[in-house]
């Protein structure tokens, strides 16, 4: 199946490019960091259509996590930026073949302490309940007009 050439170039170069920096980022974690590949906790829900559900949560602010460490099985790693008690934080979710996971944490990308209790992984809180229900209502959300598959 394809992508209807409807999806914006931009997404297409952004899912390519993340591919390539998959694969660095799983070399660096096993090679480098020396750390197992495992699954997070915090299971959403399973997954029929895994590439529908990415592009929909692209359409929904969601962007490619490109400095997250891989868990097994991932296809795709995404974020969505939110404020939160004064600071930001990150809504991060992974979609496997059959299912999404995903949690809440403080982002990386304000400040030294924050990058430092991101990587200790001291803030990581399940989602809230309205991001959950956004999610289940991403996957079960019907093939719209711009994302029609080809086949």
């Amino acid at each position: 199946m394809k992508i209807l050439q409807s999806v914006p170039l931009e997404i297409r170069a952004t899912v390519s490019l993340y591919q390539f920096w998959f694969l660095l980022r799983v070399f660096v974690q096993r090679y480098i960091l020396r750390q197992s590949i495992a699954r997070q906790q915090f299971h959403i829900a399973d997954v029929i259509n895994p590439r529908l559900l990415h592009w929909q949560l692209l359409m929904h602010g969601f962007q490619p996590n490109y400095f997250a460490l891989a868990d097994q099985g991932e296809l795709y790693n995404l974020r969505r930026l939110v404020p939160c008690a004064g600071k930001l934080y990150q809504e991060h979710v992974r979609i496997f073949p059959d299912e999404l996971r995903g949690h809440l944490e403080i982002a990386y990308d304000y400040g030294l302490g924050d990058a430092i209790e991101h990587v200790r992984g001291t803030t990581i809180v399940e989602l809230s309940p309205s991001t959950v229900q956004e999610l289940l209502d991403r996957i079960a959300e019907p093939l719209g007009p711009t994302l029609a598959l080809e086949t």
